[in-house]
């Protein structure tokens, strides 16, 4: 199910190896060796990234996903961003700790004049309500996102407070990229850095449409070989992108397997409440967590006066009509260590 084999020697002429953990975000973290040659081939595919999505490698751009302890100050200087080879390559670019609070973030991005912000899109989402909530508009153009599914409550929070767009990447600690957006939008597959299957519950390749298990084999892993190993998120094909470009497209990305809801009746489902469902919560974060057999809790942040009884109609029509619905105001959705916010999670011990 998760393979990683380790190898005993690193190939030479790869530079040294480095060891890190994965976030954890389905199970056990695992550590992961790389070598130069992993560095490499992903600098390559994200400034394939940036080139086919317009960024400019001459403007600023902030890097938010910093420990506390690597930024002192919670801010820190990186240098350029963009390609040694390229003469744009003039935009400097900072690191900024994770923890860092609202206004002194809202005041850096608007006294820097950055451009770009790279970070998770639960955790940006999570700021833009904040900067709403307190008068703040910070302004740039783009929100790169990565490590998490971005939706369109996302890209519509991000247009309206900050007028940015939302520029996707999906990647994985243990895999490097997997897909990067086309000026069209599509997540084309990077096929020439790493060996993409979705399967199906029989464990037999996905058609166009079916959602199933992401499971990668990364082809410039030589530290340590990574062979079909399973991140724990579901997703489907597309059909070929307008754009003309041959690599397969993936379509949704329907979220982590955490998310998948049970039934005592054996039946599981992946599933989200439509984006309406939060005006009619009138909330910001929320988290909807399985607690029991048929025991779900939302908790949320209120902004508004909550209309309960619709949005459990609601939750009743898209998961299970039996299910029971406890509402929990919070002051805030606390993330996961990595820095992530899961919206949908499964806490249930009998869950499949």
């Amino acid at each position: 199910h998760r393979s990683a084999m380790q190898a005993t020697q690193v190939p030479p002429g790869h530079g040294a190896t480095e060891s890190y953990r994965s976030s954890g975000s389905t199970g056990t973290p695992i550590e992961i060796t790389v070598n130069g040659l992993v560095t490499l081939v992903n600098t390559a595919l994200r400034w394939r990234y940036h080139s086919w999505n317009s960024l400019s490698w001459a403007e600023p751009m902030v890097i938010w996903q910093l420990d506390a302890q690597a930024s002192p100050g919670g801010i820190v200087p990186l240098g350029p961003w963009g390609p040694k080879w390229s003469p744009e390559s003039t935009g400097v670019s900072w690191g900024v700790a994770k923890d860092i609070d609202t206004e002194t973030m809202a005041s850096f991005l608007t006294d820097s004049r950055s451009a770009y912000v790279n970070r998770g899109p639960k955790a940006m989402h999570v700021f833009a309500l904040d900067c709403e909530r307190l008068g703040l508009r910070p302004s740039f153009d783009a929100i790169l996102c990565q490590g998490e599914a971005c939706d369109e409550s996302d890209r519509e929070a991000f247009h309206r407070v900050f007028g940015a767009r939302a520029v996707e990447l999906y990647s994985a600690k243990e895999s490097g990229h997997i897909a990067h957006p086309c000026e069209h939008g599509s997540l084309h597959l990077a096929e020439e850095a790493i060996f993409v299957e979705l399967l199906n519950e029989a464990g037999d390749p996905c058609e166009v449409g079916e959602t199933g298990d992401v499971t990668v084999t990364p082809l410039y892993f030589t530290a340590q070989p990574v062979i079909r190993y399973q991140l724990g998120d579901m997703a489907e094909y597309a059909p070929p992108c307008a754009c003309g470009r041959k690599s397969r497209v993936l379509g949704k990305i329907h979220g982590r397997s955490t998310a998948i809801f049970s039934h005592p009746d054996g039946r599981a489902i992946l599933r989200f409440l439509p984006a309406s469902a939060k005006g009619i919560l009138q909330c910001g974060p929320w988290q909807l967590a399985q607690t029991g057999p048929l025991e779900f809790e939302m908790r949320y942040v209120p902004m508004g006066i909550a209309d309960e009884i619709a949005l459990t109609v609601l939750f009743k029509e898209t998961f299970f009509p039996e299910a029971q619905l406890r509402f929990l105001q919070v002051e805030r959705i606390q993330p996961q260590p990595s820095g992530k916010y899961l919206e949908y999670v499964n806490e249930y011990a009998g869950a499949r």
